[in-house]
């Protein structure tokens, strides 16, 4: 309040007690014959530009914590997913899990893909275009992109082949890596 109200106590205007309270007024404090400006409105440049400064930080804040809301909502989200795909694999249906944990990967990987603004060179994108983006921009290391194509290869094999079923460890991989995924790499 004390860059917009005139103080109860002041005696005279300054330029270290003019506000915006005085410059909605048009208030001017002149001196001699001249009467040139002693105090006016340019003095309030400072305490305008106070008030910019703090409103910059509170939009940065803002922004800041809704970002960080929407990765606690995301990560929430992808942890019941993971629990589903779990279940899934339990009740003997590892093309469905295999399936859910594909969909984990891909959610994961454009959460980080518009983290560190990357551009994908296809429309429609799958995990093997994503993984590429994201090892060549240093998101993560070479191992780890090697890593994550086995996860893919054994997607693969969930959803795409109809020839040859997952094993129960290959599945157990693919939960593993998957929670991997989501837990180390942001």
């Amino acid at each position: 309040m004390a860059l917009y109200e005139v103080p109860k106590t002041r005696k005279e205007i300054k330029k270290e007690n003019y506000t915006i309270e005085d410059y909605l007024r048009n208030t001017f404090v002149t001196s001699g014959f001249d009467k040139k400006v002693i105090v006016g409105p340019v003095d309030v440049i400072p305490l305008v530009q106070q008030q910019l400064n703090i409103f910059d930080s509170v939009t940065v804040r803002l922004e800041s914590t809704i970002t960080e809301i929407s990765e606690i909502l995301q990560a929430d989200l992808l942890d019941k997913m993971l629990v589903a795909a779990n279940e899934l694999a339990k009740n003997g249906l590892a093309r469905s899990a295999g399936g859910v944990c594909s969909a984990i990967i891909q959610q994961h990987f454009e959460t980080l893909r518009a983290k560190y603004d990357l551009k994908l060179p296809k429309k429609n994108p799958v995990l093997k275009d994503y993984n590429e983006l994201l090892q060549k921009a240093e998101v993560y290391d070479f191992g780890t992109g090697r890593q994550i194509q086995y996860l893919i290869d054994l997607r693969d094999l969930c959803v795409k082949n109809t020839k040859k079923a997952p094993s129960a460890s290959e599945i157990e991989d693919l939960l593993v890596g998957t929670e991997r995924i989501i837990k180390t790499i942001y």
